[in-house]
């Protein structure tokens, strides 16, 4: 896992959507037009992710028709119980590898959704192993569910979790507050200590960046003794060693 997500603990995964097909807007824009309304992005955005009883509400305002919320809500299951006879719920490509793929990076991986468990037990129920706590968090009750699922459930802070789902408010709910962003710390290294134990980052336990290079003096201190190079004058102005024989720990050359 990238330095910057280490600090990540939570992936909670939207069901209708994400992992499986989706059952819900297609059901919603049919159920919009009935009833002589417009369906837009403005629309959308006004009646998903929201608990039923709310939706409806909102429904019947934009509509302006006179039924009851609670009866508009028992149109729209209708509806979607026809719509999925003939278009039936699917797990969507991929979704096992990603669930394992979050599972890789060391997170806890939950579901959510606005409909009861016995969806999640029906659709999923071979990928519950992947899942960890509830496994399933119904949110029809408090829609998005982004405070409940980190702080509630999983006692989180809000910059612990990420949330995958198809939904715009709840990315701008997810959003993570002010004064919360994580900052991974700065990772640093020791030098190499010299083999006679001596020079300034062994004495003085210097660090050095990761990608900071270390001085000169440090690098001819670890040839065993200090040595001076000399430059000889001349067509192409060799360097001459005088540590003594052999050839210069620094140079290479004899």
């Amino acid at each position: 896992m990238p330095v910057a997500l280490r600090h990540l603990r939570l992936a909670a995964v939207n069901i209708d959507g994400v992992l499986l097909d989706d059952t819900f807007s297609p059901v919603i824009r049919e159920m919009v037009i009935a009833h002589g309304g417009d369906y837009s992005s403005e629309a959308e955005y006004a009646l998903l992710s929201q608990p039923q009883i709310a939706a409806a509400t909102v429904f019947a305002e934009a509509t302006g028709t006179s039924m009851r919320p609670e009866e508009l809500l028992a149109e729209y299951l209708a509806r979607r119980d026809a719509y999925v006879t003939r278009h039936p719920v699917r797990v969507r490509e991929g979704a096992g590898e990603l669930l394992r793929s979050l599972r890789d990076l060391g997170l806890k991986v939950v579901c959510y959704g606005g409909l009861d468990r016995s969806h999640f037990d029906r659709f999923l129920g071979p990928y519950a192993p992947l899942f960890d706590g509830p496994g399933y968090v119904c949110t029809d009750g408090f829609r998005p569910g982004v405070h409940e699922i980190t702080r509630e459930v999983f006692g989180l802070g809000y910059d612990r979790a990420v949330f995958v789902d198809d939904v715009a408010r709840v990315a701008e709910t997810a959003r993570i507050p002010r004064g919360a962003v994580h900052r991974a710390p700065q990772r640093r290294i020791r030098p190499p200590a010299a083999p006679d134990g001596g020079g300034r980052g062994a004495a003085h336990g210097r660090r050095v960046g990761r990608h900071r290079r270390e001085p000169a003096a440090d690098r001819r201190r670890r040839g065993g003794e200090r040595h001076r190079v000399e430059a000889r004058a001349g067509p192409r102005r060799a360097l001459r060693c005088g540590a003594g024989g052999g050839s210069c720990p620094v140079t290479g050359r004899r």
